[in-house]
């Protein structure tokens, strides 16, 4: 079972039912099938290790450390994967 927790800042947050959506979308385009979406509200680490607990998500991947370091931190149970985004090439 897949659960999709996607951060959310506070700029984010005035349009919260429109990011949900537009994320919704992003998934379907990509053809990820999941159980359910979850978006983290600021402070976003400490949301997303609170959520991991809650739902006793077994593996978590991430592209931050920050989340993955308050995830260790306050869903011990949980263990983390990060992932490691492409370098962003400079144009010439």
């Amino acid at each position: 079972m897949i659960y999709i927790i996607s951060s959310c800042d506070r700029l984010k947050q005035r349009r919260l039912g429109l990011v949900y959506k537009e994320k919704e979308g992003m998934l379907l385009r990509w053809g990820i099938r999941y159980r359910k979406l979850m978006l983290a509200l600021e402070p976003i680490p400490l949301n997303k290790a609170r959520m991991c607990r809650k739902y006793k998500i077994d593996l978590m991947i991430d592209d931050d450390e920050r989340n993955m370091s308050a995830i260790r931190k306050h869903a011990g149970r949980t263990a983390c994967f990060e992932f490691l985004k492409p370098a962003v090439r400079a144009k010439r």
